[in-house]
């Protein structure tokens, strides 16, 4: 009504994934002879029930003042089932023993985020004020169980049986204040300002028992408990001008962060602190309504997600699990752009940037007391140089065909050592996106994307082509009102990661198979007044943290 606007949604979804993973993995001796190899496949099940809700009120306390509240949450239960079998292998590539792994864990998720936010315009012009008042909170316990045999080539029992069971809490709470300030300038253009401070705590607790007596026994090795705070300060001016064929926009943003964390069970700990500046500027210029150049440049900063950040290990079987890093740190990428754009339709783009720090993702080999196991994780490198051609163009061949492809052709030099192995660069990479869209007589109308990614070489690991080819088809009925839509994705299921990791005497090769290829029907039903308005606005102050933490 004319004081108070509300709007909201609730949301329900189920679906029985699937993950179809095959591992072979080689471990080499000093002389690059095969001493021990493993050949694992892996088949993982897992229904999960996800519950999304928002709901927003905007209060009008005058007309150029606006009060609003906005709560939103999810619950995510889900469980997977695993049947895990292995073949281990010794020297010359020779079956020695079988490992197999049963495990279920069920995994409990919960977040709910309230956020106050206000907007008062100063005047007529678009000169205005917001502020937003975050809290987000995110919990997880997750109870796996696995039961491991042992078993000689004829399937006897070599071993008996190691029961493993786990009990992780995972706490992460959000907090954060943030303020930015507009003003636009008379002839075009605009000043915008701000500042951010966020403070996060995580508070993850793992606890792993060998139940293979009967009786619980703690697993100190496997154990952890984790405590991580980070709190970030950052404060930003941009000017944006622009004239009949120049348009400038000026930026600079300042950041300094306190990062603290401890593992307590093995008592490491993290004391970090930065002050870092990130300035940027564009520039376009239009030498002909048909002809346009761009210039830009920037510094930014990439982040770890919270759980790159977790030393916890989430175990495949006993022989490969995944972990994060408490001690990874972010990456500072600075770009420049170079683009010229042809008749407002096709755009041709040079760039080129140096990361340093960069977070690497890797498998590698590990040695234990029950032999080498595989880890997946994250690692900073040195640096790395990218360098790539972008071409994007839209036309239509005819009346109701719009046609759009995206054409990425790039190269990656990382420079960086880790576990004695130097990172290799990539070669010439090509990813292409097209779509087509067509609007048929009748109300009818189709669409038809291929996404194709090239082979590419990533520091330490190789990844072999992938494309994905999906269709869609639509039809608008009830006089406008309603919208049937049927698409299949990835229809010929061939989106799938094919991966070799190398390491110094260590490679290892996977497959892993997931549900991409989906046929979704949807029916849009419309109705009230078409004369209400809309919410607001739909995002917080802590959606990069909250993008962290999933």
């Amino acid at each position: 009504d004319k004081k108070v606007n509300v709007f909201g949604n609730f949301n329900y979804n189920y679906r029985k994934l699937l993950n179809d993973l095959t591992i072979d993995r080689k471990f080499y001796n000093s002389n690059g002879q095969l001493d021990a190899g493993l050949f694992l496949f892996n088949r993982m099940l897992y229904p999960t029930h996800t519950y999304n809700s928002r709901i927003g009120v905007d209060y009008f306390a005058g007309k150029k003042t606006i009060i609003g509240i906005l709560v939103n949450g999810f619950l995510n239960d889900q469980t997977k089932y695993v049947d895990n079998n292995s073949t281990v292998f010794g020297p010359n590539a020779v079956a020695q023993s079988y490992i197999r792994t049963n495990s279920t864990t069920i995994d409990d998720t919960k977040h709910y985020g309230i956020n106050l936010n206000f907007k008062h315009s100063i005047d007529s012009l678009g000169q205005e004020i917001t502020v937003d008042l975050d809290r987000a909170v995110f919990n997880k316990i997750s109870t796996p169980q696995f039961v491991t045999g042992y078993y000689d080539l004829n399937n006897a029992p070599i071993k008996a049986l190691y029961l493993l069971d786990g009990n992780m809490r995972g706490d992460l709470t959000i907090h954060s204040i943030k303020s930015d300030y507009t003003k636009p300038l008379k002839k075009g253009g605009k000043i915008e300002a701000g500042f951010k401070s966020s403070f996060v705590k995580a508070d993850n607790d793992l606890k792993f028992f060998d139940k293979s007596s009967g009786t619980p026994v703690y697993e100190t090795g496997r154990s952890n408990h984790f405590i991580y705070d980070e709190n970030i300060n950052a404060a930003y001016l941009s000017l944006h001008k622009e004239w009949k064929k120049i348009a400038i926009q000026f930026g600079l943003r300042a950041e300094q962060a306190n990062i603290k964390g401890v593992q307590l069970a093995s008592a490491e700990k993290i004391d970090t602190s930065y002050l870092r500046i990130f300035p940027s500027a564009f520039m376009t210029y239009k030498m002909h309504k048909n002809h346009e150049f761009g210039f830009s440049f920037s510094r930014r900063i990439g982040r770890p997600t919270y759980n790159q950040l977790n030393p916890f290990r989430s175990f495949i079987d006993l022989t490969s699990f995944n972990t994060g890093n408490p001690f990874l740190r972010p990456e500072f990428t600075n770009s420049f752009e170079l683009s010229y754009t042809l008749y407002q339709k096709t755009t041709l783009s040079l760039s080129y940037s140096r990361t340093m720090d960069v977070i690497s993702w890797i498998i590698k080999p590990i040695n234990t007391p029950d032999g080498p196991v595989s880890v997946e994780t994250n690692d900073n490198i040195s640096y790395s140089d990218f360098v790539g051609l972008n071409v994007s163009n839209q036309f239509s061949p005819l009346k109701g065909w719009n046609s759009v492809t995206n054409l990425n052709i790039f190269r990656v030099i990382p420079n960086g050592v880790i576990e004695n192995t130097q990172a290799s660069a990539s070669g010439i990479v090509y990813n292409i996106n097209n779509n087509q869209s067509f609007s048929l007589p009748k109300r009818w109308s189709a669409e038809l994307s291929l996404n194709y990614s090239g082979a590419q070489q990533s520091a330490f690991a190789y990844s072999m082509p992938q494309w994905m080819l999906s269709a869609g088809v639509q039809k608008v009925i009830m006089g406008g009102k309603s919208t049937v839509r049927f698409n299949v994705s990835d229809i010929f299921w061939r989106f799938f990661p094919r991966v070799t990791s190398t390491f110094i005497n260590y490679q290892q090769y996977f497959t892993a198979v997931r549900d991409t290829r989906i046929a979704s029907l949807n029916f849009i039903y419309r109705f009230g007044k078409n004369t209400v308005a809309g919410s607001r606005r739909r995002t917080t102050g802590v959606e990069e943290e909250k993008s962290r933490a999933q």
